[in-house]
């Protein structure tokens, strides 16, 4: 009995690393586009933003919902300042390009110092493999 109640555990390991890796291979080609901190949706840029820099991304599920990636994820402020910010998501196909999200908007939050929200995620389309999350300074 034992074994059996690791398999689902194991396997939402392996997802949640597999979604990972998919993001942290996007974001290391130079050639691979992503969004600009700062940016509006669907421009483009390598950059890593100083807010992303200060805060942690804890997945507490993924899984796939009627053939959508469906994901649940615990955002930290690992700083001891609270941060102002606008973050949007990024969808990722097999390949490492962009998936078209007509609904990507980027939206405020605000963390006290080591605070978290928790926060969720649907893909756009059946082809997004992977997520990035992006976070720009909050304009005032």
């Amino acid at each position: 009995m034992q074994k059996t109640q690791e398999i689902p555990a194991l396997c939402a390991l392996v997802l949640a690393f597999a979604a990972c890796q998919g993001a942290e291979k996007a974001s290391e080609d130079p050639a691979q586009p992503v969004l600009r901190p700062g940016a509006a949706v669907g421009e483009i840029s390598s950059e890593v933003s100083a807010v992303e820099l200060k805060l942690e991304q804890i997945i507490q599920r993924s899984a796939r919902k009627h053939g959508l990636w469906v994901v649940d994820l615990k955002l930290q402020n690992r700083s001891p300042e609270p941060l102002s910010f606008a973050f949007c998501v990024e969808w990722i196909d097999a390949e490492g390009n962009l998936v078209p999200d007509r609904d990507a908007r980027w939206t405020h939050l605000v963390l006290t110092a080591e605070a978290s929200a928790d926060i969720s995620l649907q893909a756009p389309s059946p082809r997004a493999e992977s997520w990035r999350l992006r976070a720009s300074e909050a304009v005032e």
